[in-house]
């Protein structure tokens, strides 16, 4: 009797060179070689793409068609986290206010973007009235960012004594006894006693 054995070739799998990535980062999964199909280590499928958030090797399986397999690796390690703080001082100002200088997003160097941001001062006649965004941005020396947000409100306490804002009227006025008040439109009033 004679055995024949028949030695199949193992498929070559590259899982790609380790690297260094931003927290956060997103990371597209590609295996490459001789094999017919791959699979990554966590579920994770051949063209995926996952977000980084920690150090962490990853394996990749590939098999060809003879049903061989062969293993390779790749470790991704991280860079330290970036942290920004943006806490604006200015949250509440009136549309007549003078543009003014943002306070100081830590650490220095960062840029600011929103309505009626113009390099690192805010204009409230250029963001008109509402609840503004203003976002700090910070990309360090490794190309990784991260921001932070405050938000500016600018109203028009001026129009609050405009004619055409009349939302009761109070009669007779001045008045020691009894008085009244017309509603124009529906609205909410208390009214408090000194004694």
């Amino acid at each position: 009797d004679s055995t024949y054995l028949i030695e199949y070739t193992l498929p070559f799998v590259d899982a790609g060179a380790n690297s260094t990535v931003c927290i956060g980062s997103d990371k597209i999964f590609t295996g490459m070689g001789t094999a017919s199909s791959y699979q990554w280590s966590n579920n994770i499928n051949n063209g995926d793409t996952v977000v980084i958030l920690s150090p962490q090797m990853y394996y990749l399986t590939g098999t060809n068609l003879l049903g061989c397999t062969a293993i390779d690796s790749i470790y991704l390690d991280t860079f330290p986290e970036l942290i920004v703080s943006y806490d604006e001082l200015n949250i509440l100002l009136d549309l007549s206010a003078p543009s003014f200088n943002l306070t100081s997003g830590i650490p220095l160097g960062g840029i600011y973007s929103g309505t009626g941001v113009i390099g690192t001062t805010f204009h409230p006649s250029i963001s008109g009235i509402g609840v503004h965004p203003v976002i700090y941005s910070l990309t360090d020396i490794n190309g990784c960012s991260s921001s932070d947000t405050s938000f500016i409100e600018v109203t028009d306490t001026l129009n609050l004594n405009d004619s055409n804002f009349n939302p009761f009227v109070v009669f007779p006025n001045p008045s020691n006894q009894i008085i009244n008040i017309d509603f124009n439109e529906p609205c909410l009033i208390q009214l408090f006693s000194s004694e």
